[in-house]
């Protein structure tokens, strides 16, 4: 019997990818362990790198689930599509590790969060909200709660992973001071603004199907791309002055102390 599991995980590719995560997290760490004497500076590469990992997991699944309802003729993509439920599991992973090493090591502790107010403690309450969402989905991505609950309605609750993707670009946007540099940010909005591309195409391909009118089709991914990357503008903008504004503040209230 421990053979069959032994040897039906040696050809799972799912496997790999939590293997892999284990060995990313321990690798990562030691490697800032031995290169960063400073523990209060190692702690905060380490919750940075933590959260880029999760972030990159996140944006493959996302990618891969929708360029595989566009291309999904494609032998090659039925392995990827398997393999991404893997992958969801190691975003949770890793923004579970990211919340934790914050919480204990720049905070002090969850008594921390009652020191913090204005837009830190609103973006941290973003990015708690988007990883009790990560985490309740990687439990019911498990296949046994899945063949109990159905497929069928374990689709439709992929949608709040939607929310839980908003509340986290919003977390990321609003406390990410290192991710406020110019090409940085523009990378992340050009990745996003690919991906609201793919999902738009994928939901108009749904619609050529299901009615057979390419116009229909057409209208469907146009609007859904433009409201989707109209949000994302109005939430770059309003976060953006809402940070110089908390600046300005912040610094004024520097000033009139050290008078």
């Amino acid at each position: 019997m421990n053979k069959r599991i032994v040897s039906n995980l040696l050809i799972n590719s799912r496997f790999y990818v939590v293997v892999a995560s284990l060995l990313l997290s321990f690798l990562t760490y030691f490697y800032l362990r031995i290169n960063i004497v400073d523990p209060s500076l190692r702690s905060i590469r380490l919750q940075q790198l933590f959260s880029l990992y999760a972030l990159v997991a996140w944006y493959f699944v996302l990618v891969v689930s929708a360029y595989g309802k566009i291309v999904s003729n494609k032998p090659w993509i039925h392995q990827l599509l398997h393999t991404r439920r893997a992958f969801g599991g190691m975003v949770a992973y890793f923004a579970l590790l990211h919340a934790i090493i914050t919480v204990n090591s720049q905070l002090g502790g969850v008594g921390g969060l009652r020191l913090l107010s204005g837009y830190t403690l609103v973006s941290l309450m973003l990015g708690l909200s988007a990883l009790i969402v990560l985490l309740i989905m990687g439990l019911l991505s498990i296949d046994k709660i899945i063949a109990k609950i159905h497929f069928k309605y374990w689709k439709q609750l992929q949608i709040v992973s939607y929310f839980a993707g908003v509340a986290t670009i919003l977390h990321v946007w609003i406390i990410g001071s290192h991710l406020t540099s110019g090409p940085v940010r523009f990378s992340a909005f050009l990745a996003l603004v690919v991906l609201f591309a793919l999902q738009s195409i994928r939901l108009g391909l749904a619609e050529y199907k299901k009615y057979t009118s390419f116009k229909r089709a057409l209208i469907v991914a146009s609007a859904v791309w433009l409201v989707a990357t109209g949000s994302l503008l109005v939430m770059k903008i309003s976060v953006a002055s809402y940070s110089k504004i908390h600046t300005k503040h912040s610094e004024e209230g520097i000033i009139i102390h050290a008078h």
